[in-house]
């Protein structure tokens, strides 16, 4: 353990460090109780130099008191805050996933399945409508606060904390690395209230259904006029219901926004799957581009399905990826219908000149003897049968006439006498 990282906070015990910001470090820890019980817990806490912030001291205490009556699925809980050596700390849900953040960098320019896209933003307007009925605003809705657990649950974190987070940065001026995730309203300063929250999302499911983030300047001065300055985008390429959705939720004008999540939420058009389909299948996206290795393959059917019984039941067999540390989109894209090419009349090919064919070897019958078994008195019986022997048109006849080949022998012995006499003579009548 680093001589930095604490081994008890309060009474709770680190495991290790997950993370560490400009405000605020994040560890695993376990809390112990009676009887061995153990409880795997997320622990945040605030960096030292906030310790002697009266104010934000006490902000963070109130809030993380408001926080902790939250209890809802796609919301982290808090469990607890405690201090440990004047520096604060809140006790939260431990989520075993990652968070949508680096799910985006892991994909790069690539988008998330349409269907994967809505399901998350769906169970973010699922707990931003809990909360909002609480009258508790999160005020910092960005991919990095949306967790997606390796069972395809989707959480927000940091309710309440994210408030007094910001409350600090906006009096010391360190608001750059939250602009891209802010409303018109909250980046001029202005009064908010649970629809900077609706705008947040809106630039979350823009950056899920396009690839890249709505406001893309690297420039803090250019950020800040983009944002503060920002007119209501027009989707092309994607559904057109979608398209109306995100629009709609970035409008600049708070009052031409959905007025509540749960309008939002009706004005989502239905995705094809069931939610429990659509968790699985996103379970499987995380570990895949978590980095999460195993050596199983799993079976993923077009219709996001449990896959069906294997070949030897008589089924045709279904796609099968293997978990990959870096997979492709194409695994997804196999689940989607692909669009049938335009039919185009094609001219006649002309007809291929008919090619040499072979001859048929001839057959010849051959005798073969097959044992037929025994007779009761134990004499083998022995059958026979004619069994065609294929014999090529270009191997040799076997030569059935003996006496003819003698003759031709005896007939090239005399020929070569003769011609050696011819020649003797020959020679003679020379000298």
């Amino acid at each position: 353990m680093s001589p930095e990282m604490p081994e008890q906070i309060g009474e709770y015990r680190v495991v290790r460090q997950l993370g560490r910001g400009g405000m605020a470090e994040v560890f695993e820890a376990v809390a112990v109780g009676a009887g061995g019980f153990e409880r795997t817990v997320c622990l945040k806490r605030t960096l030292s130099f906030l310790s002697s912030d009266l104010e934000f001291r006490e902000m963070f205490v109130k809030e993380a008191q408001i926080a902790g009556k939250l209890c809802h699925s796609n919301l982290v809980q808090v469990f607890d805050c405690v201090e440990h050596e004047s520096d604060l700390a809140i006790v939260m849900e431990l989520v075993d996933g990652v968070d949508l953040k680096h799910l985006l960098e892991q994909l790069g320019r690539d988008t998330l399945p349409a269907e994967l896209a809505v399901h998350i933003v769906s169970q973010v307007l699922q707990g931003l409508a809990y909360a909002h009925e609480k009258k508790i605003v999160h005020r910092d809705i960005s991919p990095h606060n949306i967790l997606i657990s390796r069972h395809g649950e989707v959480k927000i974190t940091d309710f309440g904390i994210a408030k007094v987070m910001q409350t600090h940065a906006s009096r010391t001026g360190k608001l750059k690395g939250k602009l891209a995730y802010m409303s018109p309203e909250q980046a001029r300063a202005l009064a908010v209230d649970h629809r900077t929250d609706l705008y947040s999302t809106g630039l979350v499911f823009y950056e899920l259904l396009k690839g890249r983030r709505f406001f893309e300047e690297t420039n803090h001065l250019r950020l800040v006029l983009s944002v503060t300055n920002a007119e209501r985008p027009t989707l092309t390429g994607v559904d057109p219901g979608l398209a109306a959705v995100v629009e709609r939720l970035l409008e600049p004008n708070a009052d031409a926004r959905f007025h509540s999540a749960d309008e939002a939420l009706d004005a989502l058009p239905p995705i094809s799957r069931t939610a429990a389909s659509t968790a699985r299948e996103l379970a499987r996206f995380v570990r895949r581009h978590s980095g999460e290795a195993s050596g199983a393959e799993e079976a993923i059917t077009p219709s996001g399905s449990p896959s069906p019984p294997s070949q030897s039941q008589g089924v045709e067999p279904t796609m099968r990826v293997e978990r990959a540390h870096k997979p492709t989109l194409a695994m997804w894209a196999a689940s989607e219908p692909t669009p049938a090419p335009e039919q185009r009349e094609e001219p006649p090919l002309p007809s291929p000149e008919p090619s040499p064919v072979e001859p048929t070897p001839a057959r010849h019958p051959r005798t073969v003897r097959v044992n037929a078994g025994e007779t009761p008195g134990g004499t083998p019986v022995v059958d026979t049968m004619e069994t065609p022997t294929l014999v090529s048109p270009a191997s040799p006849r076997p030569f059935r006439k003996p006496w003819v080949l003698a003759l031709l022998i005896i007939a090239g012995f005399l020929g070569f006498l003769l011609v050696g006499l011819g020649i003797g003579m020959a020679a003679r009548w020379a000298f």
